[in-house]
């Protein structure tokens, strides 16, 4: 097939898509309570707050939003402040 010549002041328009760079994980409730709770138990630095952790009680929305409750004696006062100035929602 021979090449055509465009006539004068045809142009053509670029095409262009945006793409989102970002990624997306699509989680179930279950799956952001064990991602959270993997995180407290990376998080901690001793057995006490390894105990924390495993007996923290996780809830999870319908937003997928999470609140932490953990017990007093097992995870300590400075880092559920970290958490909450993170704007991790924490209970003791």
């Amino acid at each position: 097939m021979p090449v055509q010549a465009r006539a004068e002041g045809q142009g053509t328009e670029p095409i262009a898509s945006i793409v989102d760079p970002r990624p997306k994980l699509d989680l179930s409730k279950d799956q952001v309570t064990h991602l959270i709770r993997a995180a407290l138990f990376e998080d901690a630095a001793n057995a006490s707050e390894r105990m924390g952790a495993g007996l923290a009680k996780i809830w999870v929305d319908d937003d997928l939003d999470v609140v932490v409750s953990f017990e007093d004696h097992y995870w300590p006062e400075e880092k559920e402040r970290k958490r909450h100035e993170r704007g991790v929602a924490v209970h003791a």
